[in-house]
């Protein structure tokens, strides 16, 4: 049974819930305020900001507590010192109490610091779904960088940019998220069994609100405090590093070194406890292991160096895999995906966890009197350097897999995200059996519900196309691109602005916005001469593909124009190829009596009320007759 209205949906499935707590008898809060305050996404926001607020409103008065605290511990640490500095004994017992109480509360601080930052990016992230519900996208990364003016579809159909279907969806966390989010909706995917799998696991993240804004936030909290995402540049660095022969580890002589030199000086220390040697001894074989580390000094500074520049994104990596690692997901895609996480049936983040210890445990020769004190005792940057080596070769093997794996989590929870805030919404159906695309009441989803028009539309067959024919402003361009943006999501296994869609997934082409070059120094017309023969290119290598064409060869003469359009669309109809032909030029329809089971006209028509042009923006069967520029070039009494 289809709904339509999305209001009803969510009556059926209150009452559908209530029953089921009752003969479970298992009821709490958050059920209850869904079943009996909830009417849609905008709400449950308002919830959470409010929920948030109040949390946070506690953790600062919790924090202006321990504050005074640390400072009450402090100043008593400093008072025992002065008045018992004579009672050695009594002043070590309470500093063996005072000194564990005054970190321990620094720790407690630390996380209510964590916690506050956490319920502040909440916040935020809800706040921002309620502009994105009153159509404000502004607040999102808009994705220009992926523009491309060559690409088949992306540029026509205002992919990426500002006031882009990349806005609308786009609420990544990482570098990696971002760019795998614009790769789902570059690329159509064409595997049914794929898109179907991808559909159920949306339908799973769209229920699982708070572990999606538990993983953003937690991706925000990072970004702000080190200003690191996790991004290619960060993929490329990991694997450079890891690729850089073993210049220790499989070095006997190395090994003996890294034995040798620390066991010496705690025999010398032992020695000198029990009065067998003197202190100079001691002396002489820390100053013998920091020659040792000074010789190997630059290629440790390297290390180093190179380690501070990802141990960031390695942290936040660690934290968004435990996260997903911890959740339990039942769509298989899902399940597939977190098996990335795993070496050998073993979870990875044992291994990620011990690499990202080893860069911390790196940083204490930072500090110039530990790190001479803990090399000369240890011989301390020398032995992580080779431990770092010996988790090199596990990192490289599997660091593809576990941020491929981040960033297609990230790039779900975007599309999730985008579902659960379009309850009217739905999943397409897809077929495989032959070419076929059926929308009820589909619209564009980047034009406001209060505004948007829907549509019927219905394409049988390959070697099938419409002509759309109709004035200026009346939803040509506007119906065209909804076309392919529904392919487009469908495709990425999200859900679309109809009330029903049934299609076969196949590649699509688009001609709508060609532009001249100067920089390639090419004319308009040619550039869009160009964007045709690579469609025809790609169909004669038997692929077949779903063309949209608005007003092609605007660069010539009308009746070259009509000859050039017409001749097209003849070609286009004998290779493996369907789609929609938009055109102000009414004769083009006229191709339907030539190939009346292969071209059927559409239009949208506009009606002249009370001396007014009116648009309905609904398609109908037929040619457009009504002519409007004449209308308005007379209303204006710009001719007689």
């Amino acid at each position: 049974m289809i709904f339509k209205n999305y209001e009803m949906k969510f009556k059926i499935t209150k009452i559908y819930l209530f029953i089921l707590i009752f003969l479970t008898k298992e009821c709490n809060s958050s059920i209850l305020f869904y079943l009996f305050v909830m009417k849609e996404p905008e709400a449950i926001y308002n919830h959470n900001v409010s929920t948030s607020e109040n949390v946070l409103q506690k953790l600062k008065k919790h924090i202006k507590l321990l504050s005074i605290i640390r400072i009450v511990l402090f100043l008593l640490i400093i008072i025992l010192i002065y008045e018992l500095h004579k009672n050695s004994v009594i002043l070590s017992i309470c500093l063996t109490i005072l000194i564990p109480a005054f970190f321990f509360f620094v720790e407690k601080n630390a996380k209510l610091i964590h916690h506050i930052k956490y319920r502040k990016a909440l916040i935020v992230i809800n706040k921002n779904e309620i502009e994105a519900l009153n159509d404000n996208y502004s607040i999102f990364d808009n994705g220009a960088e992926f523009v491309n003016t060559e690409h088949p579809y992306s540029y026509d159909l205002d992919i990426f940019g500002e006031g882009s279907l990349f806005q609308c969806l786009n609420r990544t966390g990482t570098c990696l998220g971002k760019k795998t989010l614009a790769a789902k909706i570059s690329i159509i995917q064409t595997d049914k069994e794929g898109i179907i799998k991808r559909q159920i696991a949306d339908k799973e993240l769209c229920r699982e609100l708070d572990w999606r804004q538990d993983f953003l936030a937690t991706a925000q909290i990072n970004a702000q405090d080190t200003g690191s995402k996790i991004s290619e540049a960060v993929l490329s660095e990991i694997k450079t590093r890891a690729r850089i022969k073993h210049r220790f580890l499989n070095k006997r002589i190395f090994k003996i070194f890294y034995i040798l030199l620390p066991a010496i000086n705690v025999l010398s220390i032992l020695s000198y406890i029990f009065a067998y040697t003197p202190a100079s001894f001691i002396i002489f074989s820390g100053i013998l292991n920091l020659i040792f580390t000074g010789i190997f000094l630059k290629v440790i500074n390297q290390e180093h160096s190179g380690s501070d520049k990802i141990k960031h994104s390695l942290k936040l990596a660690e934290k968004l895999i435990v996260l997903t690692e911890n959740k339990s997901f039942e769509s298989p895609y899902l399940n597939e995906i977190k098996t990335l996480f795993k070496i050998k049936g073993k979870s990875g983040i044992q291994f990620i966890k011990k690499y990202n210890s080893l860069i911390q445990l790196f940083d204490a020769r930072l500090n110039i009197l530990t790190g001479v004190l803990l090399n000369a005792l240890l011989l301390w940057d020398f032995r992580i350097l080779i431990q770092l080596e010996k988790h090199k070769t596990l990192i490289l093997e599997h660091i593809d897999n576990w941020f491929f794996a981040i960033g297609e989590f990230d790039a779900l929870i975007s599309l999730s995200n985008y579902s659960y805030n379009r309850i009217e919404n739905t999943y397409p159906e897809i077929i495989n059996e032959h070419f076929q695309f059926e929308m009820i009441n589909g619209g564009h989803p980047l034009i406001s519900k209060h505004k948007r028009v829907t549509n019927d539309f219905k394409i049988d067959n390959l070697h099938e196309f419409g002509i759309i024919t109709g004035a200026n402003m009346s939803g040509k361009s506007t119906f065209l691109r909804t076309i392919g943006i529904h392919m487009i999501l469908g495709s990425a296994g999200t859900s679309v602005c109809a009330e029903h869609i049934k299609f076969s997934p196949i590649q699509l082409f688009t001609s709508l916005r060609t532009g001249d070059s100067l920089y390639k120094n090419e004319s308009f017309f040619f550039a869009e001469i160009k964007r045709l023969k690579r469609i025809i290119d790609f169909l004669n290598t038997e692929k077949a593909c779903f063309i949209i064409l608005d007003e092609i060869l605007k660069g010539t003469n009308s009746k070259d124009k009509h000859h050039g359009s017409v001749g097209l669309i003849k070609k286009l109809v004998q290779l493996n190829a369907s789609g929609l032909f938009a055109t102000h030029d009414i004769q083009i329809g006229e191709l339907s009596d030539k190939f009346p089971s292969q071209i059927f006209n559409n239009c949208f028509e506009v009606e002249i009320q009370n001396d007014e042009l009116v648009f309905d923006y609904k398609i109908k069967p037929g040619i457009s007759r009504n002519l409007s520029a004449t209308f308005l070039m007379k209303k204006h009494k710009i001719i007689e």
